[in-house]
């Protein structure tokens, strides 16, 4: 989110999030609805997906993958 001193319509000078950042389905429309066939998780199952990307992401490490790929690519030259 975005905070700024921002002016209003009659000119003065405002501080706090630009409205565009506040959601409230006015900008561009009301908000989106889900199609009827996709049914949202419930917080259960956002908490176990959550814990399952977490444990996959825990054993990934960054410089290890780089590493091993700037290593190819100097052994391809």
């Amino acid at each position: 989110m975005t905070t700024a001193i921002t002016a209003d319509e009659h000119g003065q000078e405002q501080d706090g999030p630009l409205a565009e950042d506040i959601p409230n389905g006015r900008f561009g429309g009301p908000r989106p609805t889900l199609p009827d066939h996709i049914t949202p998780c419930t917080p259960e199952e956002q908490a176990a997906h959550f814990l399952e990307l977490a444990e996959a992401l825990s054993g990934f490490v960054v410089g290890d993958a780089l590493r091993r790929h700037t290593q190819r690519k100097r052994g391809a030259a």
